[in-house]
């Protein structure tokens, strides 16, 4: 690889990454927002529950998202979201309700999860990672 070649790329990898920072940040504003509105803070403590749930929810699906790009198979995708999803779901739950179960809301959320992630793996192939010593042959 020449040194323009490697330059590139690391300008490029550098772009990407403040990119991703730049799209987490507006997501959770987006999620802060929402849960600003349907729950309308008014104490010190609900406020910073608010903000760090939106921070913690937008790095969740941050980690869901680059779990199911790297899945190489169907299997592995479908299970990757449907226990992502749900653990999202639970998270969701706990701040909007609390820690009381509600446990046909789960019941059922995990049930629509586990429907959606089987579409999405069934209809989306897995994508092939190329390894780093095959670039060398």
């Amino acid at each position: 690889m020449s040194k323009h070649a490697a330059h590139t790329t690391v300008n490029n990898t550098k772009k990407s990454a403040r990119n991703i920072v730049i799209a987490m940040i507006v997501v959770a504003l987006i999620v802060i927002t929402g849960c600003w509105y349907a729950t309308t803070p008014s104490t010190f403590m609900e406020k910073w529950s608010t903000i760090s749930f939106g921070v913690i929810f937008t790095f969740s699906i941050m980690v869901l998202t680059v779990l199911d790009g790297r899945a190489r198979s169907r299997g592995v995708r479908f299970l990757v979201d449907w226990v992502g999803g749900t653990v999202l779901l639970v998270l969701a739950h706990v701040y909007m309700i609390g820690i009381t179960w509600e446990w046909k809301f789960l019941g059922y959320g995990t049930l629509a999860i586990a429907i959606l992630a089987l579409i999405a793996a069934w209809s989306l192939k897995p994508l092939a990672i190329k390894r780093e010593f095959e670039d060398a042959e």
